[in-house]
Formats: C-alpha cells, structure tokens, sequence
C-alpha cells in the first residue's frame, strides 16, 4: 500500500524484518512450510554448496517462481550473507512483491536496449557485491523459457572478474506449473533444486577475460543445468 505521503508500508515491514536476523528466519521459516506444502520442495547437492566466500548461483528459468524456489533452497542450507537476486525490472511494478525486493536488496535489470547505461551500473553493483563477500542469483537465460533457452554471458564474465566460482543450480518440476496450467495448478507441484559441484574460473582474474574463455565457460555452465532439468532443451547454447 502506498500512503499518500508516499511512505510505502509494505516496505518499511519488510525492511523492519529484514533489519534483524531473528525476524528475517521467522520470515522465511514462516513462508517455507507453505511452499513446502504446495510445492514439495526439494533440496538435493546442498553439500556442493561453497561453506565461505561469495559465489554466483545460476539457475534455469521455466517458471516465474524460480528465484523463490532458490532464495528458500540457498536461506534453508546457507542463510548468511544472503544471496541477492538479479531479477527482471518488470518485478518493481509488482504489489508486495516489488517492496520484498527493495527491502530485500538485489539487482534490477531491463531488457530495454534505452536503458543500457543503468544496466551497466547494475553490473557493476553485482562485481562490487561479489568482491565485498555477497552471493549472487542469477538466471542466464534472461527469461522465462518452455525450453532451456540459450545463456547469456553475464554469469561467467562476473566470474571472471571476480574469481569467484559460480555454482550451477538445476530446477525440477517447475516448467509444467506455467506452461498453459490454469489455476490452481499453477500454485502446487512437486520441485527439486539441484545444486551442482561449484565451476572455478581458471586463469586469472581480469576485467577484459579472453571472449574464448567466456564462451567456454558458459557452455560448461549451460552443459552441467541442463543435464539436471526434465524439460526440452533449446539447440542453440548461448549468444
């Protein structure tokens, strides 16, 4: 709800629980057996996932619940610091949604070739946090896809920046909950998350990586995703 003296409650709420540890496990344990219930959420290769350090989580994308899915996998097995989210700019239209993501905190990212300059200030922030010791999740397709459509280069040059690994996350189960499902079955399933072996950059860090060595990473990146999903896959790997 938006207050007329433009204060936004919604928000401030969830700043407030976002302020405290205590409030902020409340809130997601709260939230968890909800979408446990409804979706069956399942966690598998929680052992792969980096003890320390920042990384990047990189996910595919066949539904428009993925990024929950993989915030509650990663806050249930790796709460602290949490994981920021890259997602659509769309979002921040969104009742109660857009105020969990700015009080959340994450990166908004247009597809909108006008908005290049505040898309490279938003990478920027995702290398700065990634150096400052914060995880990111991230979806390389860049879009909701019925198959797993081709990578963009964003996960792999970030890595390659920072020397951080990135950690290949396969989602089960999620492409069925919005392709043409009317309700309610698009609000119940049954998901897996997948977390993989994490990928190390190998070379140096560098702010210009060799575009060879991108590409190649984000078809390993791209290879090990979809041999953990159970929907088609596009023929084409990436850009």
């Amino acid at each position: 709800m938006i207050l007329k003296n433009g204060k936004d409650r919604t928000y401030h709420f969830f700043r407030w629980v976002f302020d405290s540890r205590r409030r902020t496990d409340a809130l997601y344990h709260a939230v968890y057996l909800p979408v446990r219930l409804l979706f069956g959420l399942i966690v598998r290769g929680a052992e792969n996932l980096p003890s320390t350090g920042p990384a990047i989580f990189a996910f595919n994308h066949g539904s428009h619940y993925d990024g929950f899915f993989m915030m509650f996998a990663l806050y249930r097995f790796r709460p602290y610091p949490r994981a920021l989210p890259v997602y659509w700019h769309g979002m921040l239209s969104m009742p109660v949604i857009s105020s969990f993501l700015r009080a959340h905190g994450g990166f908004s990212i247009s597809h909108d070739a006008s908005q290049a300059q505040t898309r490279t200030g938003e990478v920027i922030a995702m290398r700065n946090a990634l150096e400052s010791g914060i995880p990111i999740l991230m979806a390389p397709e860049g879009k909701r896809n019925s198959r797993l459509g081709r990578f963009q280069q964003g996960a792999a040059m970030l890595s390659l920046n920072t020397g951080c690994p990135i950690v290949p996350c396969s989602l089960r189960g999620v492409n069925k909950l919005y392709d043409q499902l009317p309700f309610p079955n698009r609000i119940c399933g049954r998901v897996e998350v997948c977390f993989h072996p994490p990928i190390i950059p190998s070379g140096p860090v560098t702010e210009q990586p060799d575009m060879l060595t991108v590409k190649s990473l984000t078809q390993s990146l791209w290879k090990v995703i979809a041999s953990g999903i159970d929907y088609p896959v596009a023929t084409e790997l990436m850009d």
